[in-house]
C-alpha cells in the first residue's frame, strides 16, 4: 500500500516510537492512527531494521509486513494523506514520486516483500 502526503509524494504507512513504545506497538498505533487497520486480527511479521542514507542524515528503519487475514477497509486520516492507494513493489519501484529513500528501502528488501 503506498499513501500519497499533501507534499505530493507517495510513501508507507509509519512514524516514529512514542517513549517507551516498542517499533512493533508503534506500527500497530500508526496503522491504526493512519488508516484505520487493526492489526490484532492480522499477522505482522518483522523484515528487520534497515539504515536508509539521506544527504542530512541517516535514519534505522523498522520494516514489518502485515499479512492480511480479510480485506480491509481503509479509512485513511485526511489530516495526514491526501490519497492512498494499493500498488505492489515493482510498480512503486518504477514511480517518480516516491518518498525519498522509499525505492532505496524496497530494492534493499527486494524478494522479502513480494512474496507475501
Amino acid at each position: 500500500m503506498s499513501w500519497q502526503f499533501a507534499g505530493s509524494t507517495w510513501g508507507l504507512v509509519g512514524g516514529k516510537p512514542e517513549a517507551g513504545e516498542s517499533p512493533e506497538a508503534a506500527l500497530r498505533r500508526e496503522l491504526l492512527e493512519e488508516i484505520g487497520v487493526d492489526t490484532d486480527e492480522h499477522r505482522v511479521v518483522e523484515l528487520g531494521v534497515h539504515l536508509l542514507h539521506y544527504p542530512e542524515r541517516d535514519w534505522n528503519v523498522a520494516v514489518y509486513r502485515v499479512e492480511l487475514s480479510q480485506e480491509i477497509n481503509i479509512q485513511p486520516n485526511a489530516e495526514e494523506f491526501v490519497a492512498v492507494e494499493w500498488i505492489n513493489v515493482d510498480d512503486c519501484m518504477k514511480r517518480e514520486d516516491t518518498m525519498e529513500g522509499l525505492q532505496q528501502l524496497l530494492s534493499t528488501l527486494g524478494e522479502t516483500l513480494k512474496s507475501a
